[in-house]
């Protein structure tokens, strides 16, 4: 996600400095950006008089709604212009998604193809690890990482759960979640993703999971239960997996303390081993907030071959993503 001037990072809670930098974080649903949101909310009160300003470079207001699961919401347009705010420069020309009191990016898209240089990247990649059939995505926000599997794996089917539905319209009105339903890519469905009745006959090729609120891993995956109940929408017998968004990595980096929100993460891969007859496997992200933290993807499913299928089958944008990056064995005492 992206929170802004002194905001938390939804998953992270890295408490953002007002600085002239963009920042980054991969944990959680999206990333961040120090002005962002301090010029949204002055665009919040003023969108008609930046309308008629043709020179304001600002982030335009596109989608606004009040929401009983994340409070106020937002789409913003970051203009695709030579003079914009080098803080935003790297956003040029996406829309993006402002959840809740703190002002998270929940979501990113732009019309041309488009790389999110976060955890939504590695996650489109459980498209050419996954046995044919359709993907399930608990937790499907407005639309990245369908987006981005259509993208980079057309013809690819996918179900998507979103429990918001301010967010589903913001996804069909600004993050061309239409387009993906008229061309029978994506079904979305509006309701609660842990729910063992949200599934389709048959079961699910392979399923995602990213699910937060207010932040943070739902309380709900630190539980076996909810495991047991993903794990009863795979289909039977034909090798699908589950890739999960976990959050902060428990792994130390250069004699950083390890962020106490691994914790949770800790707790959440427990569950999955058990479930999951401990064929679980991580993959340890850096952060692109600075040195100090990673993000976990946690995979289901055999090690044994997995690093070579998922290196053959990256598509040519997708390749960079297997430089620096292994699959390991998740041990219980790792």
């Amino acid at each position: 996600m992206w929170p802004a001037t002194r905001i938390y990072i939804a998953s992270t809670r890295i408490f953002m400095d007002l600085r002239p930098t963009l920042r980054r974080a991969t944990s959680g649903a999206c990333t961040s950006i120090p002005t962002l949101c301090a010029r949204s909310r002055h665009a919040r009160g003023s969108v008609a008089r930046a309308r008629e300003r043709s020179d304001d470079p600002g982030p335009k207001v596109l989608f606004s709604g009040k929401s009983e699961f994340n409070g106020n919401l937002q789409v913003l347009e970051i203009p695709d212009c030579a003079n914009l705010d080098p803080t935003v420069e790297e956003l040029r020309g996406f829309r993006v998604l402002l959840l809740d009191h703190s002002d998270n990016i929940h979501s990113m898209w732009r019309k041309e193809a488009f790389l999110t240089k976060s955890y939504w990247d590695y996650m489109a990649t459980l498209a050419h690890l996954s046995p044919p059939g359709c993907i399930g995505i608990l937790g499907l926000g407005a639309g990245t990482v369908a987006n981005m599997v259509s993208q980079h794996y057309p013809g690819t089917k996918m179900q998507g759960w979103e429990i918001d539905p301010v967010v589903v319209e913001a996804s069909r009105l600004c993050f061309g979640v239409t387009s993906l339903e008229k061309e029978g890519s994506l079904v979305v469905h509006v309701g609660d993703a842990l729910l063992r009745s949200s599934t389709i006959e048959g079961g699910f090729s392979s399923i995602m999971v990213d699910l937060y609120g207010d932040g943070v891993l739902l309380q709900q995956l630190l539980h076996v239960e909810a495991w047991q109940s993903i794990h009863h929408r795979l289909r039977g017998g034909i090798g699908g997996r589950v890739m999960a968004n976990l959050g902060m990595s428990p792994r130390p980096i250069d004699g950083w303390p390890v962020h106490e929100d691994s914790v949770n993460t800790i707790k959440a891969l427990s569950c999955m081993l058990e479930v999951f007859d401990d064929e679980v496997n991580v993959l340890h992200i850096r952060n692109m907030d600075g040195p100090r933290t990673m993000n976990v993807l946690a995979l289901t499913g055999p090690l044994e071959g997995l690093q070579e299928a998922w290196v053959e089958g990256l598509p040519i944008a997708l390749r960079h993503l297997a430089a620096d990056y292994r699959w390991e064995r998740w041990e219980s005492n790792s």
